[in-house]
């Protein structure tokens, strides 16, 4: 069997050297061992051939071993694990219900829904759950979120575990969900590292508050009614992040003193960008446009603010 690689992870099965004959509504699985996840399939006009599109090009040099599979007809989306055919052995469902604590039954259930389990080595798998519950993560967590024992290094899994815990990120917390915990465990070191000093940012915006209604009482000195009200009310309630409530507060309290009573009056000054809203404020003051006009010119459309105050705007 002859095959090929590309930069972006390809593998794409040229022919089969040894042909062997196979009825119309047949059709040949690959099975990669090691990297299967989802298959998909192409046809010529006289077989059908599946190729896997999510190679790993990491391991693109790789020696590659396939495994030949008859199914009974071709597909355009097929997962190997959740095909009648394919049998999981008895002793890797016996290991995998061993390692994650649950009956054979679920054992079964979970290594169809992720395959890389049915290939997986046991003795990697066991070091990385107790990696993962060693940092107080439940099974339950990682039965229904097994991903990142396969896609990060026991390593880069360690490191990113520790920084999670340093911040409170694996308890219970303002920022994320401990269901959207298993992105920042199974993504790229790159996004990781993105994705982590956002959090981060998100977490350090509420200063100290559990929560975006804590925080709204604490910077408007108002009652808790009066920020459930605006949280509930545009734009808050299309989940404005707390960086993003945060300089708008520090924009319109520290800078411009507009005090709290105008910000909670005013609360679709939440929907601008901080840029806006500066820019404005500035031609506003070279205008002397009074503070209770203030609304007005930030909610006037780009093309009548430029026509208001077009002399204003012109290059000094």
């Amino acid at each position: 069997m002859e095959y090929n690689t590309t930069k972006t992870g390809f593998v794409l099965i040229k022919k089969l050297i040894s042909p062997v004959k196979y009825s119309v509504n047949s059709a040949v699985l690959l099975q990669i061992f090691g990297l299967c996840r989802k298959l998909q399939c192409f046809s010529t006009s006289s077989k059908t051939f599946i190729f896997s599109d999510q190679f790993s090009p990491a391991r693109e040099n790789s020696n590659i071993y396939f495994k030949k599979r008859l199914l009974s007809s071709p597909t355009t989306d097929v997962n190997f694990a959740t095909v009648d055919q394919v049998k999981i052995p008895t002793y890797r469902l016996n290991a995998v219900a061993r390692i994650l604590e649950c009956n054979i039954a679920e054992a079964e259930s979970i290594i169809k829904q992720f395959p890389f389990l049915a290939h997986l080595s046991t003795h990697l798998l066991q070091q990385k759950v107790k990696l993962l519950t060693s940092y107080n993560l439940p099974l339950s967590f990682i039965r229904n979120n097994p991903r990142p024992v396969y896609h990060t290094s026991y390593h880069e899994l360690d490191k990113r575990l520790r920084l999670l815990k340093a911040r409170s990120f694996l308890t219970e917390n303002p920022v994320i969900q401990q269901e959207n915990l298993v992105h920042y465990l199974e993504c790229e070191n790159e996004k990781f590292e993105s994705g982590y000093k956002n959090i981060c940012t998100q977490l350090d915006s509420l200063e100290g508050c559990s929560n975006q209604l804590d925080y709204l009482q604490m910077r408007l000195k108002c009652s808790k009614e009066t920020a459930a009200m605006m949280l509930s009310s545009y734009p808050l309630d299309r989940h404005v992040s707390n960086k993003k409530i945060k300089k708008v507060l520090d924009f319109a309290l520290d800078e411009v003193k507009l005090g709290s009573d105008f910000v909670i009056k005013n609360r679709w000054l939440f929907a601008f960008s901080l840029k806006r809203l500066k820019q404005r404020l500035q031609v506003m003051k070279e205008a002397e446009v009074p503070v209770e006009d203030y609304p007005y010119i930030w909610l006037l459309t780009e093309k009548k603010f430029k026509h208001e105050f077009e002399k204003f705007l012109q290059p000094k």
